[in-house]
């Protein structure tokens, strides 16, 4: 399975738009006076490496975006499929390639596909029930499911499905003030923490900064041992 970033909603000139938390949030956290602006484009993107951080831990989307995910086929026997993020919002399309190469769309039609939203993690299962049974209106056009998966062709990417994941800021703090407050702190200490290495508090030397952060800061592009 693969998850590529589709697309990274924002404003022409603005990258940070739909960030977390606000660059005045930063600063009052950092306890930098608010006319002080000559560090700001550095604490805008401190705040981008802290939230990419946060979502890197939490295995969630935090700022919306849409992405990509790719398979090799559905699961069998019509068995659930998971979605690789929490966090999302909506999906927008399933397409595959069937055996004879041919690209087709699944019917995102609630009468033949079931979406589990669990919190952290959502579910799709094709349905086998009657349109009745379930609530009208249906209007999505596609390959209808009788309780399996369609059959695919070979390929690492015979599935596609792209979905919406993420948090309007103001939704995000409301719901997770918690998490919040981690990229408040990231941001602020990583602001007072410009190198990598640090001077020991007691005795002579340097020594470096915790593992599991700096480890944090590269897994976006660390690949997995292949042996």
């Amino acid at each position: 399975m693969a998850l590529l970033l589709s697309v990274q909603p924002a404003a022409p000139g603005d990258p940070f738009q739909g960030e977390p938390v606000l660059l005045a949030e930063v600063k009052a956290q950092a306890r930098i006076d608010a006319d002080l602006t000559a560090d700001d484009a550095l604490i805008q993107g401190l705040i981008a490496g802290a939230r990419a951080q946060a979502e890197v831990r939490t295995g969630a989307a935090i700022r919306q975006a849409t992405y990509l995910q790719t398979m090799d086929g559905f699961p069998p026997f019509g068995r659930p499929l998971v979605l690789a993020h929490a966090g999302i919002q909506s999906v927008q399309a399933i397409t595959y390639a069937d055996p004879q190469a041919e690209n087709q769309r699944v019917s995102l039609d609630p009468s033949m596909l079931d979406t589990v939203n669990r919190g952290r993690e959502l579910l799709l299962a094709p349905l086998s029930v009657p349109a009745w049974t379930r609530s009208p209106p249906y209007a999505q056009p596609g390959v209808p499911l009788q309780g399996n998966w369609p059959q695919t062709g070979r390929s690492e990417r015979a599935v596609e499905i792209t979905y919406l994941a993420g948090f309007a800021p103001a939704d995000f703090v409301s719901r997770y003030p918690s998490v919040r407050i981690w990229i408040l702190m990231a941001c602020a200490w990583a602001y007072a923490q410009r190198e990598m290495f640090m001077l020991k508090l007691r005795g002579s030397g340097f020594e470096e900064l915790p593992p599991d952060y700096m480890q944090s800061l590269l897994e976006p592009l660390t690949v997995p041992p292949r042996f």
